[in-house]
C-alpha cells in the first residue's frame, strides 16, 4: 500500500510528499471530509461552492492582507534603519576627523619640539666639541639612501639631523632613563628634613627649655625651620631648571639663584648657633655653668671646628635638595615625552576608528539601497507576491476537488468533480481584482 493511503478508498494515497504543504493539507481534508460523510454522488450540488473552499479563499485574502502589511511596514523599518545607519556613521566620522585632526597637531607639536632639542643639541656640540671620528662619512661626500620619512612627524624640521654627518651633534632621543621619580624625591627630602631637625631642636630647645609647653614651642619652631632649610634650595633648582620653558618669566634665570643667598646665610647662622649650644657648659645642682666640663673640652676639638662642621652639615643636605631640583628633565624633553605620547594615543585611537567608520558607511549604503529598492519595486512585489498567493490557492482548490474524486472513485462523482473544477477555472475572479487595487 502506497505511503499515506487510506485503506477504505482502495489503497489511493492521501498525501503526496512532493506537493507542498498547502496542497498536502487541503488533499488531507479532502479524505476526511469523505471519511464523514460530507460529500456522496447523489447529493454533490456542481452549481454551489463547497463549504471548504470558501474557508479557502477566505485564507486567501487574509495571507493577500498580510503581504500587503508586510510589504508597507518594510519600507519603514528601513527608512528607520537608514536614520540609525545615518547617525552612527555621522558619529564614527566625527571621532574619525578629531582623531585626525588630534594627529595632526600633536606631531606638528612633536616635530617642533624636536627641531628646538636638535638646535639645542648642536648648540651644546659646539660649546663641547668632540673629537673627530676617523670612521665618519666626508663632509663633501652625498648623504646615504634612507626611506621616504615623509609622514614621519617633525620629518621637515630633522632634516638636517637625518641627514647630518655629525650625529653628535642632534638629540639622542628618549633613549636615556629619566632623572629620579616623585617617590622618590619626596623620600630623600623627608629623610633630609629628619637630619635638619636635630639640629634646629637642640637650638631652640636651648632657648625655650624642657616644660611641656616650651617643648611645644620648641617644635613649632624646629619643624618649619628644618623644612624650609630643604625647601627653599630643592625649590630654587627646581625653577632654576624650568627657565627655559616657553612663557617663563626672565626673573626664573637670575632669581631661584637670588633665593640661595638669606640659605647661605641662615645655614651659617644656624651651624655657628648649633655649635654654640653644643660648647655650653653644662650646669651643676645649684644651677651654675661649670666650667671646663664641656663635651667638646674633653675632645679636644676647637669651636670653629664645631661651627664648620655644623655648617657644612647644612649646606650638604641643602645642596642635595637642590641638585634633587635640578634633578628633572629638561623641559623641552617633557614636551617631547608628552607629543609623543599624545601622538601614538591619537595614532591607536585612529586605527581603533576607522575600521568602525568604514563599516557604519557600508551599512548606511546597504540600508539605502535596501530602501530605495522597496521604494521602486514595492507595487511590483505586491503585484506578483498576489498572483503567486493566488496561483498557489488555484492550485489549492482543484486538488481539493480531485482528492474529493479519488476518495469517492464512482465515476457520476467524478464527472461532478471534473465540472466542478471546469467551472472554478471559468468563474470570474472578483476578489483577486479586489486584493490588486488594494493598497496598504
Amino acid at each position: 500500500m502506497e505511503r499515506g493511503a487510506d485503506p477504505g478508498t482502495g489503497g489511493r494515497a492521501r498525501v503526496r510528499p512532493d506537493d507542498p504543504p498547502l496542497i498536502q493539507r487541503v488533499r488531507g481534508e479532502a479524505f476526511e471530509h469523505i471519511g464523514r460523510g460530507m460529500y456522496d454522488p447523489w447529493s454533490f450540488d456542481v452549481d454551489a461552492l463547497p463549504p471548504y473552499l470558501v474557508e479557502l479563499r477566505a485564507e486567501r485574502e487574509r495571507e493577500i492582507l498580510r503581504l500587503q502589511h508586510d510589504l508597507a511596514e518594510a519600507p519603514r523599518a528601513s527608512r528607520t534603519r537608514v536614520e540609525t545607519s545615518d547617525a552612527q556613521a555621522g558619529n564614527a566620522a566625527t571621532t574619525v576627523r578629531h582623531l585626525e585632526r588630534r594627529l595632526a597637531e600633536t606631531s606638528r607639536q612633536e616635530g617642533v619640539v624636536r627641531a628646538r632639542l636638535d638646535h639645542l643639541a648642536a648648540a651644546e656640540a659646539r660649546r663641547r666639541p668632540l673629537p673627530p671620528d676617523p670612521g665618519a662619512p666626508d663632509d663633501k661626500a652625498p648623504p646615504p639612501d634612507r626611506p621616504d620619512e615623509a609622514d614621519v612627524p617633525g620629518a621637515d624640521a630633522r632634516e638636517h639631523c637625518d641627514h647630518d654627518p655629525h650625529p653628535h651633534e642632534c638629540w639622542e632621543g628618549l633613549h636615556t632613563e629619566p632623572p629620579l621619580r616623585g617617590r622618590w624625591k619626596m623620600g630623600i627630602l623627608l629623610g633630609l628634613i629628619g637630619v635638619e631637625v636635630p639640629i634646629q631642636r637642640e637650638i631652640f630647645r636651648y632657648f625655650h627649655g624642657d616644660s611641656i609647653a616650651q617643648q611645644i614651642e620648641t617644635w613649632i619652631f624646629t619643624l618649619p625651620v628644618a623644612a624650609i632649610m630643604i625647601l627653599l634650595p630643592h625649590l630654587s633648582g627646581h625653577l632654576y631648571r624650568g627657565r627655559h620653558v616657553t612663557g617663563s618669566e626672565r626673573v626664573l634665570g637670575w632669581l631661584p639663584l637670588a633665593l640661595l643667598v638669606p640659605w647661605f646665610y641662615l645655614a651659617y647662622v644656624l651651624g655657628g648657633l648649633r655649635a654654640k649650644v653644643l660648647l655650653v657648659p653644662p650646669r651643676g645642682p645649684d644651677g651654675e655653668l661649670i666650667e671646663g666640663m664641656s663635651p667638646v673640652d674633653q675632645l679636644d676639638l676647637t669651636p670653629s671646628t664645631i661651627s664648620v662642621m655644623y655648617v657644612a652639615l647644612l649646606l650638604i643636605t641643602g645642596g642635595i635638595a637642590f641638585l634633587m631640583g635640578l634633578a628633572r628633565e629638561h623641559p623641552l624633553q617633557v614636551a617631547y615625552r608628552g607629543a609623543y605620547r599624545d601622538r601614538r594615543e591619537a595614532e591607536a585611537g585612529l586605527v581603533a576608528a576607522e575600521p568602525g567608520a568604514r563599516d557604519s558607511e557600508s551599512e548606511l549604503a546597504q540600508a539605502r539601497a535596501d530602501l530605495e529598492e522597496q521604494t521602486r519595486f514595492g507595487d511590483v512585489r505586491l503585484e506578483e507576491g498576489t498572483e503567486r498567493i493566488h496561483a498557489l490557492y488555484d492550485q489549492a482548490e482543484l486538488a481539493y476537488l480531485e482528492a474529493l474524486g479519488e476518495a469517492v472513485g464512482a465515476p457520476a462523482f467524478t464527472e461532478a468533480i471534473s465540472r466542478a473544477s471546469q467551472a472554478l477555472h471559468q468563474g470570474p475572479r472578483r476578489p483577486r481584482a479586489q486584493a490588486r487595487s488594494a493598497g496598504p
